[in-house]
């Protein structure tokens, strides 16, 4: 088979870090792999070397700017024909947009990775599920956990277009938690937090500085890494500020190996309940989460680490507990490390993703 994978960009984040993984599971057992891109980034260096990187334009799409949207969709369909993909998998909404357009023109079978709850952070697309033809042009829907399934088939999805396959992650095991720790001027006592992702609303952030100020108080030694860029920098530097934990939290920003820095921590935060890209960070560290639906898919609860209900005393309540007791840092890091390469990683994952390409392959497109 040929597939070629549809996203944003090489740049860092958690849906490129899911199409770059399954580019490169693809490539390495053997079928043809292609990365369609419009922006270039640090993620390219962890791209299988198999699989084929092709900018299909330039910067990002809108739907304010439809004449952009067309000729992205006119150029995705020469490059189907020129490569003859069999399969269009897309992974990101303004993607799937031009993909699906693609893929009718060309008669290839279209997957969409589904990375969010389409009814909370795609309420357009929600709307008009019934109205345009997007969905219906769509073979496959791909959802990343049970609840973004569920939200799925409440907007209007048929439930026999649903994959649903949480081993989507890759990890590298750098071995080098002295090395990154030295870097940042953290001793083998200091105890390190650390929390992944863009600094966007809905993630939390604004809870961290408070978080960090109530575990300082009982753990001295404690540091708090932010791993990630975003537009509410400046206003989480002015809450560090305003809390007085400078000394505690460091925003180290954006990173091509996340690895590096949860295997070098020693618990890690996701402080908010609707935060999906947590999966990795259980091949290496306890979690500490909010209690939302998919973080129950990614957690066990008591297991590999704890689920909070929101609020900043609860999150700081759990990480002092994990922090004064190394035993059961170690026994929770233990079981999420077993539970991750049981049913997460993309060695996991990669065979039902092809087992589903196959099944849709030559499948008429409407």
């Amino acid at each position: 088979m040929r597939i070629a994978h549809v996203c944003y960009g090489l740049n860092v984040g958690g849906i490129q870090r899911v199409a770059v993984n399954l580019a490169s599971a693809v490539a390495a057992a053997g079928h043809g792999s292609f990365y369609l891109y419009r922006v270039d980034g640090p993620m390219r260096q962890h791209l299988d070397s198999r699989v084929e990187p092709i900018r299909y334009g330039q910067g990002p799409l809108s739907y304010r700017n439809p004449l952009e949207m067309c000729k992205a969709a006119l150029g995705l369909a020469r490059l189907a024909r020129k490569h003859q993909w069999d399969i269009i998998h897309t992974y990101d909404v303004m993607s799937w947009c031009v993909g699906v357009v693609a893929g009718r023109m060309t008669r290839i079978p279209v997957v969409r990775t589904q990375p969010n709850f389409i009814r909370r952070y795609e309420k357009l697309n929600a709307r008009t599920l019934h109205i345009l033809p997007f969905m219906r042009w769509t073979s496959m829907f791909h959802a990343l956990q049970e609840a973004t399934a569920d939200d799925l088939v409440a907007a209007g999805v048929p439930p026999e277009k649903l994959f649903i396959e949480l081993g989507i992650i890759r990890v590298d095991y750098p071995n080098r938690r002295e090395q990154t720790r030295a870097i940042h001027g953290v001793t083998d006592s200091t105890k390190v937090v650390v929390s992944v992702g863009r600094l966007v609303a809905g993630k939390g952030w604004e809870l961290v500085p408070t978080i960090a100020a109530l575990v300082a108080s009982e753990v001295p030694e404690v540091k708090f890494w932010i791993v990630g860029d975003g537009p509410l920098r400046t206003d989480l530097e002015y809450l560090i500020s305003e809390a007085s934990v400078g000394g505690v939290v460091e925003l180290l920003g954006e990173q091509a190996c996340v690895e590096l820095f949860y295997e070098a921590a020693d618990v890690a935060l996701f402080p908010v309940a609707t935060h999906a890209g947590m999966a990795d960070a259980t091949a290496f560290v306890p979690l500490v989460s909010g209690n939302g639906l998919c973080q129950r898919e990614y957690l066990l609860q008591s297991k590999s680490g704890v689920l909070c209900e929101d609020g900043a005393e609860h999150y700081a309540t759990a990480l002092i507990q994990l922090l004064h007791d190394d035993d059961l840092r170690r026994e929770y890091a233990s079981a999420g490390q077993q539970d991750f390469r049981s049913r997460l990683s993309i060695e996991q994952g990669s065979g039902r993703f092809l087992d589903m390409y196959s099944g849709i392959v030559g499948r008429k497109v409407r």
